[in-house]
């Protein structure tokens, strides 16, 4: 347990230190037994950081920033550590005008809905190609659910992508390049997929592709 205090503890017995930084345990109060090592409570008096002087510790250095309160402050606590270069960056980033704020955290939301889309899109895949009963035979150690799942998730998730960019008119090529991906595969899937403009049924233009992977392999 952490506790970063804007104040300075008054012990109710008679002790008073001038360290800002102090770590507390539970003890039995008759057997003088520690409960545990690994529960702990670190307390950071920041009012003393500015009272004080103490030896240069990386602790001592995040205080002197959390105290800041003058641009002069911040900007020299940010030189002592590229670690608190980056916080104070971030906080910079954080603390412009309103428009960019909002960029900002749209961009993180893009983000975070990305990934979560991504994992969803996996783990529907993975559940299908379990349901399917495929596996990629245990003699090799290899699970073919999870495999052919993957797969199943990542496929519907670029056609789709694919689709999105065919109708804003886009070509393979202009689409590999956005989507970073092989031009052959794209062009594949594109060239399937224009039949079925301009609605692009995503699971029909799967199963077209299925059918003729399963063609060309015979």
């Amino acid at each position: 347990m952490e506790n970063t205090t804007n104040f300075i503890m008054k012990p109710k017995v008679d002790f008073c230190f001038k360290e800002f930084y102090s770590c507390f345990h539970m003890w039995e109060d008759k057997r003088r037994r520690k409960y545990s090592d690994k529960f702990e409570i670190h307390i950071v008096e920041l009012p003393k950081v500015a009272e004080h002087e103490y030896p240069e510790t990386a602790l001592l250095k995040w205080a002197k920033f959390l105290n800041a309160e003058k641009k002069e402050e911040f900007e020299m606590a940010a030189k002592t550590d590229p670690h608190i270069r980056k916080a104070y960056e971030q906080l910079l980033h954080m603390s412009e005008d309103g428009n960019k704020r909002l960029i900002y955290e749209a961009r993180q939301k893009a983000i975070y809905d990305y990934n979560t889309q991504v994992y969803s899109n996996w783990h529907s895949g993975y559940e299908q190609g379990e349901k399917n009963g495929i596996s990629i035979g245990e003699k090799n150690g290899i699970s073919v659910g999870e495999k052919n799942g993957i797969s199943i998730g990542e496929e519907k998730k670029l056609i789709e992508q694919i689709c999105k960019k065919m109708k804003k008119n886009l070509s393979a090529r202009e689409i590999a390049n956005v989507l970073e991906e092989d031009e052959r595969i794209v062009q594949r899937i594109y060239d399937t997929a224009r039949p079925f403009a301009p609605d692009y049924d995503i699971n029909k233009i799967r199963k077209r592709l299925n059918k003729e992977k399963k063609q060309e392999t015979n």
